[in-house]
């Protein structure tokens, strides 16, 4: 291919790369988080062109977990929740980095004390209450 052939070529791959990123749709929409203290994402709202959608938040927002970097004991703290769900119970389980399960439970108090006695690492606390769902990133160092 000599080089007249090998300019049209890339003049060519240019227009059709062009033309085909003018038909594909531009998503509008910007996405805002809200966090807690400990740093944990507790609320999310979706804006797009002249509107403004809240996304409900779970009562699982709710919980505090800290320190999320930690040396081995995390606190679960619960005393903005809803009574209720404590005494429904909020499931959790805790799982390393390749997502084997490390410890679960039930949580029925305002304030729970958490041991993680795996490896240090990264670790994601799940909280489950009937569909709601939440996790939290753990560092054990």
């Amino acid at each position: 291919m000599n080089i007249f052939n090998l300019n049209i070529f890339l003049l060519l791959a240019i227009i059709i790369c062009l033309s085909a990123n003018a038909i594909v749709p531009i998503n509008s929409n910007a996405l805002r988080y809200g966090y807690d203290a400990a740093g944990n994402r507790v609320s999310r709202t979706v804006e797009g062109i002249g509107q403004v959608m809240p996304v409900v938040q779970s009562e699982l927002s709710h919980i505090a977990v800290y320190p999320t970097v930690t040396t081995g004991v995390v606190t679960i703290d619960a005393w903005e929740c809803d009574p209720m769900l404590l005494d429904d119970g909020i499931g959790y389980l805790l799982t390393d980095l390749q997502g084997t399960s490390v410890v679960s439970g039930t949580i029925y108090d305002f304030e729970t004390s958490l041991t993680i006695a795996g490896n240090s690492g990264v670790y994601f606390l799940y909280f489950f209450y009937q569909s709601d769902q939440r996790c939290v990133k753990l560092i054990k160092t």
